[in-house]
C-alpha cells in the first residue's frame, strides 16, 4: 500500500517504506507484550495518526472515531 502511495506521489522518495510499514505492528506488539495494555483499533489509530503520518511527511492528526463507545 505504501509503495503504491509512493507511486502516486503521496509518499516522498526519501521515506523508508519497509521501516514505515513495520511501525504499526511493531508498536502494537510492544504495547501488548511490554505493558499488557490493549493494542486494538483505537491504539492502531493513534499510531497511524500520530506516528505513521508524520513519518510519511503528512501532518499528525487524530483518527479516533469519537462517535462510537469504546468498551
Amino acid at each position: 500500500m505504501l509503495e503504491r502511495a509512493r507511486d502516486r506521489g503521496e509518499v516522498g522518495p526519501a521515506v523508508d517504506v519497509p521501516m514505515a510499514a513495520s511501525l504499526v505492528p511493531s508498536l502494537m506488539l510492544q504495547r501488548a507484550l511490554m505493558t499488557g495494555q490493549p493494542a486494538g483499533l483505537a491504539y492502531a489509530q493513534q499510531i497511524v495518526g500520530g506516528v505513521l503520518l508524520p513519518v510519511l511527511g503528512h501532518p499528525a492528526r487524530s483518527l479516533l472515531d469519537t462517535t462510537k463507545d469504546t468498551p
